[in-house]
């Protein structure tokens, strides 16, 4: 994993140092905060490993309902960090997209180590959302695309000597093609907190499980329970609510 990780890294890297010298040649890109990017990347890096700690414990379920108190720590710390308003709105619809989430998982209750894996990493990713903002607002987002993944791909070097190999054919294409998915998701993600409150952002954050029902349907056949579609809809409702109030 830390070496698929790695090479997203990598690819990633080769990318952003292309698009930032094909954008930026002529172009001055003002004071850039590098160390707060790096701490950045380093919070990101932090998350992924507590939650792959928590997987290793826990099933799935537990570890993403856990996992996604990260919206509710990105909006709470918005306000106090970012100086963001909050208001009702940005609540409800924190609280329906977290409801929504566990309907979707139905975790168990049961409290261990990989439960606290799971919060932590969320509690990290929720601060990572509001780093995100912070350096958003004076750095392109291509450039926090390549810084990120040149300090990521530094700090798993390491990883090379233990876990590197040089992948097959196959293996090149899915890993360049994640790569690439990475950067575009990555490069929307910064953009979107560049232009946006993270207060009014973070509970988009729980769409990405509506996404991953919706895979499962097209790719494994897996129908929907009654719960999931209450969940989904919860979670989109929640998500338009939020819409239709920063639309106003």
């Amino acid at each position: 994993v830390l070496f698929i990780i790695w090479v997203r890294f990598f690819v990633s890297s080769l990318i952003g140092v292309s698009l930032s010298i094909y954008l930026y040649r002529h172009k001055g890109l003002g004071e850039i905060q590098y160390g707060r990017h790096i701490i950045r990347t380093i919070i990101m890096l932090g998350y992924v490993s507590f939650v792959l700690l928590a997987l290793s414990q826990i099933p799935i379920a537990d570890t993403m309902g856990a996992f996604f108190i990260s919206p509710i720590v990105a909006t709470i710390l918005a306000v106090f960090v970012l100086k963001e308003a909050i208001n009702r709105i940005k609540i409800i619809s924190a609280v329906m997209g977290f409801s929504g989430t566990l309907i979707l998982l139905q975790p168990g209750v049961s409290m261990n180590v990989g439960v606290i894996y799971a919060l932590i990493g969320g509690v990290l990713s929720g601060v990572f959302l509001v780093m995100t903002r912070k350096v958003g607002l004076t750095t392109p987002p291509v450039m926090t695309m390549t810084i990120q993944s040149i300090t990521g791909m530094t700090l798993l070097a390491p990883v090379l000597v233990f876990y590197g190999r040089i992948p097959n054919q196959s293996e090149l294409f899915s890993l360049f093609l994640a790569a690439a998915l990475y950067c575009l998701c990555h490069y929307l993600l910064i953009a979107a907190f560049r232009l946006t409150e993270a207060s009014v952002l973070s509970p988009f954050a729980y769409f990405e499980m509506v996404g991953s029902i919706v895979v499962g349907y097209i790719y494994f056949s897996d129908v929907p329970s009654l719960s999931t579609w209450i969940g989904i809809s919860m979670i989109i409702l929640g998500g338009l609510i939020l819409i239709k109030r920063w639309q106003q």
